[in-house]
C-alpha cells in the first residue's frame, strides 16, 4: 500500500472541496430552478439566445459535469478551467457582494487546481 503525502492529501481535499460545490449547485439548479432565476442578472437575460430555463439547466448540467469530473479526479485540470471560467462569469455578471465574496475563494481554489493537477 503507497502512503499518501500531505501534499498529495492536499490536493485530493481541494479537488474534492470544490468538486462537492459544483456537483451541489449543478444538482441544485434542477431542483429549484426558480431560486437561482432570481440571481440572473435582468440585464444578462436581454443578450441570452435561450430562454432563462434551458440557460439554467445548461449551466446546472455543465456544473453537475465539472463536479463529477473534480470528484472522481478524471481530467481534472479541464474541469477546473471550465469551473474558473464560470466563477469569472459569476464575478463579472453579478459583482462582488457578500454573497459572491466565496466565489472569489473557489475561483482561487479552481486555479490552484487549473496550475496543480490531480496528485491522484
Amino acid at each position: 500500500m503507497k502512503l499518501m503525502l500531505p501534499a498529495t492529501w492536499s490536493s485530493v481535499l481541494l479537488r474534492l472541496g470544490v468538486g462537492v460545490v459544483f456537483l451541489y449547485f449543478g444538482v441544485d439548479k434542477f431542483i429549484h430552478p426558480e431560486v437561482w432565476a432570481g440571481c440572473i442578472n435582468p440585464r444578462l437575460l436581454y443578450y441570452m439566445p435561450v430562454s432563462q430555463d434551458v440557460f439554467l439547466y445548461v449551466n446546472g448540467g455543465v456544473e453537475g459535469v465539472v463536479g463529477l469530473l473534480l470528484i472522481l479526479g478524471l481530467w481534472t485540470r479541464i474541469a477546473a478551467s471550465v469551473a474558473a471560467v464560470f466563477l469569472i462569469g459569476i464575478l463579472v455578471t453579478v459583482g462582488v457582494t457578500d454573497v459572491t465574496v466565496r466565489d472569489i475563494a473557489i475561483f482561487a481554489a479552481s486555479l490552484s487546481l487549473v496550475l496543480t493537477g490531480s496528485k491522484t
